[in-house]
């Protein structure tokens, strides 16, 4: 009994709030695609993965310009962009 506790109480902390696989751009709130359009210059953008903050539904867009991930914006479902995340730079300077 106490190991099917166990597995159910793992299987609800475990188990995201929404899936990135589950949805794609075209889905996403229009707030988010406006902050998109004006974060991602010459790049492509992808959906990495959703997450809740409080409230928030927080999406995690990678940039790809020519082909390398150089930028991940953290964007909440109003269109706020909350996080960049310079990758180039971080890659260039390890290596």
């Amino acid at each position: 009994m106490r190991f099917l506790c166990f597995l159910i109480l793992l299987s609800l902390v475990t188990t995201p709030a929404v899936h990135a696989a589950d949805q794609s751009l075209d889905s996403l709130p229009y707030a988010v695609h406006q902050t998109i359009d004006q974060e991602k210059g010459s790049g492509i953008a992808k959906l990495l993965e959703t997450y809740r903050w409080g409230e928030v539904t927080v999406y995690c867009i990678e940039i790809d310009i020519d082909g390398v991930p150089d930028t991940e914006l953290h964007i909440a479902d109003t269109g706020k962009l909350i996080r960049i995340d310079r990758l180039r730079e971080a890659n260039d300077d390890g290596g």
